[in-house]
Order: structure tokens, then C-alpha cells, then sequence
């Protein structure tokens, strides 16, 4: 019913909330992953354009908001915002489709909720481990510590010339036919740090 619940599978990606910092050498993993942490933890507020490609090979498009703990996704279709959007706050994420037909659920119960708290902890809540890295990019795991089931995010990021989130890969399961089932966001024209109006969060 929903096609935007390979979304709220994530439901956030980030861009690094700094300066952009230029690396001209290969960081250590440490490293890397010490200064992605400072990058996702000073995300306050953000938009972005993004590109979400299906299980099924589809694309569609979108406008993100994000003012933490406040999330909103914008559906666009043939240049004009539809129905379909997905409306986050501190306890739920409200998921409407194409046809105004809406589905509640907990924010927690979701990766997004992962993300949507005010301040990321990661010595006590949450896990950050590398999963990939090349000269120009890098993936990164995201999970509650010590739950190796269960919601994660893998985010993308490419790291040189200097540190940028690119967009995250939602894994949905394996299909029938032995193949994983995953939703990919790609973020274009990020903007970070702007003043966001409280009523793009009302679900109107």
C-alpha cells in the first residue's frame, strides 16, 4: 500500500553539519569514523532535493526537511509536491500516500528513529562501525550498540576531496529469488544550518 515505507526504513540522511574538511591523505578508520560521528551529531537542521530508487528499480522524488527531532519528506511528481509525503516528530512518523490514505506508526519502531533524537550518542545509545571503504568514498553501519539484528541504516559518504554525506541504503530483507531487497536515497543541494518553519512538520 505504502511505497514509501522503503523510506521510512531510513527516513533521514545527513549531510555533515561542519565545514566541509578537505582530507589529502587516506585517514585511518578511527579516524574516519571519529570525524563522521562530529559530522552526523552537529546535523540540526537540513533540505535537500533526493532521489529514492525502489526494490523494483523505480525512482521517485522528493524534498527532505529535517529539523531534529521534526522530519518532513515532500513526494514531487511531473514538478509538483503530491499527497505522498512522510511527517516525523519526537514519537510518531506519519506516512501518507498517493491517494491521501494515511499509516501511523512509532518513530522508534523505524530507522529514522535512530536519527531524529536531539543529541546521537554514541558511547552509550548508538553503533557506527565501517563496512566499506574506497580512496574516494565510504559506508558506514548504523545501529543501536550492541544489537547486531534488528534497524540499521548504512550511510554513504564520500571522503575525498573533503567529507560529504551522499545518501543512505535501506536493506529490506532477501527476496524469493535469493537477492537483497534494497531502497537507495541519493541527496542533491543540501543546505544545512537554515531556519525551517515549524508548520512544514504539520501533517495539513
Amino acid at each position: 500500500m505504502f511505497k514509501i515505507l522503503g523510506f521510512v526504513l531510513f527516513v533521514i540522511g545527513f549531510a555533515h553539519a561542519e565545514a566541509p574538511q578537505k582530507t589529502t591523505q587516506k585517514l585511518s578508520s578511527t579516524d574516519l569514523q571519529q570525524k563522521i560521528q562530529n559530522n552526523l551529531n552537529g546535523v540540526k537542521a537540513l533540505t535537500a532535493d533526493m532521489v529514492q530508487q525502489n526494490p523494483d528499480g523505480s525512482l521517485e522524488r522528493g524534498r527532505l526537511f529535517l529539523k531534529r527531532p521534526q522530519l518532513c519528506v515532500q513526494y514531487i511528481e511531473n514538478g509538483k509536491t503530491t499527497k505522498q509525503k512522510i511527517i516525523a516528530n519526537r514519537d510518531t512518523l506519519t506516512l501518507t500516500d498517493k491517494d491521501g490514505n494515511q499509516d501511523i506508526v512509532g518513530v522508534k519502531d523505524t530507522p529514522a528513529g535512530l536519527l531524529l533524537q536531539k543529541n546521537l550518542d554514541f558511547e552509550k545509545d548508538l553503533e557506527l562501525s565501517l563496512v566499506s571503504q574506497t580512496e574516494q568514498s565510504a559506508q558506514f553501519r548504523l545501529q543501536k550498540k550492541g544489537q547486531n539484528e534488528g534497524l540499521f541504516l548504512i550511510l554513504k559518504f564520500s571522503i575525498k576531496p573533503m567529507i560529504l554525506l551522499q545518501g543512505w541504503i535501506i536493506d529490506g530483507g532477501v527476496k524469493e529469488d535469493g537477492s537483497r531487497q534494497t531502497t537507495e536515497v541519493t541527496l542533491e543541494n543540501v543546505k544545512i544550518g537554515i531556519d525551517i518553519d515549524d508548520l512544514v512538520f504539520k501533517d495539513n
